[in-house]
Order: structure tokens, then sequence, then C-alpha cells
């Protein structure tokens, strides 16, 4: 995973391959950040990258966590429609 510490704005998916929640929200994830070309999209396979899952304190997937240079500023847990994935980025950018 690159570098989390720019200015910029970072969404993570924390996902695995075996989770079907997780495969169900893709599309509509990637649909949803169409609208958000200031958003950069970073995919955290947990079972590949366990450090990353326990240093953001992830313990349920599907879970989008939000950065703004380099800090949280909002966390979405579970399997969400691409309306409340939207409303998600725009009320924590």
């Amino acid at each position: 995973m690159s570098s989390l510490s720019t200015d910029g704005i970072v969404l993570l998916d924390f996902w695995a391959p075996w989770c079907g929640p997780c495969r169900a929200m893709a599309p509509v994830l990637e649909s949803a950040l169409k609208k958000f070309g200031d958003v950069r999209f970073e995919k955290v396979n947990i079972a590949a990258d366990p450090d990353q899952a326990a240093k953001f304190n992830v313990r349920a997937i599907p879970t989008l966590v939000l950065l703004k240079g380099g800090e949280q500023t909002g966390r979405l847990v579970g399997a969400h429609s691409q309306e409340e994935i939207e409303t998600f980025i725009s009320s924590h950018k």
C-alpha cells in the first residue's frame, strides 16, 4: 500500500476475498467513487495485509476508512448502497 501521509483524501476499502458482502459491494463502491475525482481509492486485503487492518482497528469487513491529510475523518462498517457511500464520502471530506 502506498504512503497515506498525503495532503489529499484517501478512501481505504478493507476487504477479503472470502467476504461475500465485500465482493457484492465492490461494483457499488466503484460506481460511487466515479463522482469523486479528488478521492484516491485503495483496497486493503486484510488477509494479505493484516498489519494495516490492525493499524486502523478494523474488526469487521467490509470497512471503509476515509483519510484526509493522513488523518481518519470517517469510518463506515458493513455493506452499503451507492447512495449511502456517496453521502458518507461527501460528509467526511
